[in-house]
């Protein structure tokens, strides 16, 4: 439908257009997986820098629910079809990660300046765009959930340092696996499985009972952990007891869910 209503703008756009002498842009970066195809919105661009020609442009506005923005400002005789190469720098495992972004900017056979008069016209006055980062040079590795309780160390998870309260990590382009070490603040726990999906249990110190609940088959014994833990997979009951049942696929006849309830640590590894 914004198309459509800019469509229509567009073409209503008879006059020379005016342009306000400085316009304020905001850009949302989209990632397509190349794995999946599908195009990631859950803040993978959290805490990156976006460069222009190589120089900083501006950090990643992640404040949305939603979205990553760019977020900057060009005076009316810069129009989009004048900025420089952009590329965003993620945070990987692997170390910092430079990509390209492809700017969505107005079709060769319109105008700019009455595209973008008609782009402004919907923004309240902000021109709202979109960067996507070419399927070629993003893999999403895994989704990272992170329970923290009352911890408050860094989690580094090879290069990539994550902080308190942040509860989901996007993990991109794993070019060093299989080497990826997992680390709570100076205590190594183990190293990064592959899948699509994994947990970690960052409260050091606390223990859980980790459990293996079947629906349709046997459930498997409980396993008595010590935090920091990980485990590839996801958890489907966090604290509060497995239900006595769960909905899924008309054609599965089993099924398989984590629980992870708090339990009491072994004498020797109760915290003094």
């Amino acid at each position: 439908m914004r198309w459509l209503a800019l469509l229509v703008a567009l073409v209503g756009c008879k006059k020379e257009a005016k342009l306000p002498a400085e316009i304020p842009y905001q850009i949302e970066v989209a990632f397509l997986d190349k794995n999946s195809g599908q195009y990631v919105r859950e803040h993978p661009a959290r805490g990156a820098s976006v460069f222009e020609d190589g120089k900083l442009l501006a950090q990643v506005d992640s404040s949305d629910s939603n979205r990553d923005l760019i977020k900057f400002k060009r005076t009316s005789q810069q129009l989009p079809s004048k900025f420089g190469k952009l590329e965003v720098e993620i945070p990987t495992p692997c170390g910092p990660k430079r990509i390209p972004l492809d700017l969505m900017t107005a079709p060769k056979e319109q105008n700019e300046k009455k595209w973008m008069s008609a782009t402004l016209s919907l923004g309240d006055g902000t021109a709202q765009m979109t960067a996507r980062a070419p399927a070629a040079e993003v893999s999403l590795g895994q989704r990272i959930r992170i329970e923290w309780g009352t911890g408050n160390e860094s989690l580094s998870i090879g290069s990539l340092v994550v902080k308190p309260p942040t509860s989901t990590v996007l993990l991109y382009d794993l070019e060093c696996k299989p080497d990826i070490p997992l680390t709570m603040g100076t205590t190594a726990f183990g190293k990064l499985a592959f899948g699509s999906e994994g947990f970690i249990l960052a409260e050091a110190g606390t223990c859980y009972s980790v459990q293996s609940v079947g629906y349709g088959t046997s459930s498997g014994a409980p396993q008595i952990i010590k935090a920091p833990y990980y485990s590839a997979g996801t958890i489907a009951f966090f604290l509060t007891p497995p239900t006595e049942s769960i909905q899924v696929a008309s054609v599965q006849k089993e099924a398989v869910r984590t629980s992870v309830q708090p339990a009491a640590c072994p004498p020797a590894d109760a915290p003094k």
